[in-house]
């Protein structure tokens, strides 16, 4: 009688284990998701970061360098602008010839 009692016992105790494990698991899914998306989307944000801060390197270098290369004035004026020196002479093509 006793072993009968002990064994409805241990099947009650297991099923409260698997009642309780099983909510966890419920109640725990969905911040899990939530947590790998905010992971997922803070990897991309940085990654912008990252090519933002590379961009700006760039930019700054091209600043640096047009405050002190009159070479990188000229090539910018030339190049964006159209500019000349006196008596030059400045020939456009086209990219695709017309057949």
């Amino acid at each position: 009688m006793q072993t009968k009692s002990l064994r409805t016992k241990s099947y009650l105790h297991f099923f409260v284990f698997v009642v309780i494990l099983a909510m966890a698991i419920i109640l725990l899914a969905p911040s899990y998701k939530r947590r790998s998306d905010k992971k997922r989307e803070l990897a991309e944000i940085n990654k912008a970061i990252a090519g933002l801060k590379s961009k700006r390197r760039n930019l700054q270098e091209e600043i640096d360098n047009l405050e002190t290369s009159p070479s990188a004035v000229e090539r910018v004026a030339r190049e964006k602008f159209g500019f000349s020196a006196p008596g030059e002479k400045i020939y456009h093509f086209d990219k695709q010839p017309k057949l």
